[in-house]
């Protein structure tokens, strides 16, 4: 009786879909292609391992991204440092080049017309050098405002 009544819940199963199957037999389950509890719970734990593990690289992408800013931002301040100081080393070396030529034009020629002929030459060459100067500073100073507006942008 026991094998005849075993045959009636497997036939009556599968009759109504394999619904009785599935819910009684998880093997069964396996078989007509419904995962059981277990396997969906793995390939649920899988699926947000996978989505845990999208969202980290995605941090990661972006961490990097904000680190490239961060060395662009670093290389354009450095740079434009180095330009203010070979400007500002440029202004003192050529400042003292004309002081030093003043001087030994005074030396030579304390009360002399020289001395008025050598500032009205240098007059026109000290205005261009700091003309040049301060143009190279300017470019500096707007290279770097450039960037750290693309970089705040970004």
């Amino acid at each position: 009786m026991s094998t005849d009544h075993t045959r009636n819940r497997v036939a009556k199963g599968i009759s109504t879909g394999g619904q009785y199957a599935v819910e009684h037999r998880p093997e069964a389950a396996v078989s007509l292609g419904a995962p059981t509890e277990r396997e969906s719970s793995r390939l649920f734990r899988e699926a947000t391992d996978v989505e845990a593990r999208i969202w980290e690289l995605q941090r990661q992408a972006d961490e990097l991204h904000f680190d490239g800013l961060k060395a662009a931002a670093r290389d354009a301040t450095m740079n434009q440092r180095a330009s203010v100081i070979r400007a500002t080393r440029s202004i003192i070396v050529h400042r003292n080049t004309d002081q030093e030529l003043l001087t030994r034009i005074a030396r030579e020629h304390p009360h002399g017309p020289t001395r008025q002929l050598a500032q009205q030459r240098l007059d026109p060459l000290l205005a261009a050098r700091r003309s040049a100067i301060e143009s190279q500073q300017a470019a500096a100073e707007d290279e770097f405002r450039r960037t750290m507006a693309f970089l705040r942008g970004q």
